[in-house]
Order: structure tokens, then sequence, then C-alpha cells
């Protein structure tokens, strides 16, 4: 069985996230989300998954496991309460 992870940030060390994903055997790459509609969407076509625009939108379509905060530290919070209240486990990354 896979989990299935998304990147939550697509800019910086979402790219990296992405490759560790892409190495990791018991895992599957379900989605990506970015608050950049150009960098969810030209990214999910890059990579054959579904974008999104908000973290939100990709907790209401329940393809996801868990989910890598990878975005500016002030969003760190919300986004993992968020992501933690929808039950999904959560790796963030630091500021």
């Amino acid at each position: 069985m896979s989990l299935r992870h998304a990147i939550v940030g697509l800019n910086g060390f979402g790219q990296r996230h992405i490759e560790a994903i892409a190495a990791t055997p018991r895992a599957v790459l379900a989605a990506v989300v970015d608050t950049d509609h150009a960098t969810a969407i030209g990214m999910s076509r890059e990579l054959g998954v579904p974008g999104f625009d908000s973290l939100d939108e990709l907790i209401a379509a329940g393809i996801a496991d868990s989910v890598s905060i990878v975005t500016p530290h002030r969003s760190h919070a919300p986004l993992t309460t968020s992501a933690l209240q929808a039950g999904l486990h959560v790796y963030v990354e630091k500021p």
C-alpha cells in the first residue's frame, strides 16, 4: 500500500520534496498545491497529478493521506492546523 502525498508550496524547497517523494518506494505524489494558479496548474500538468490553489481544495478532494507544507513560515501554523484537523499526516519544512 502506498502513501498518497501532496506538496503544498511549489517554489524553492517544494521541488526537493517532489523529488523525495518520487524516490520513496512506498509513497506516491497525489497532488500539488500552490496559491499561484499558473504554478499549480503548470506543475500538475508536468507531473500528471491534480493541482489545487489551496489546501482546502485538496482536503475537499480527499486524495491525499499526507502533505508537506513547504510555504513561507508565516503560513505554517494555519496550514498545519487545517491539515491535521482533516486527519492528514504533516511534514512542515523549517522556516
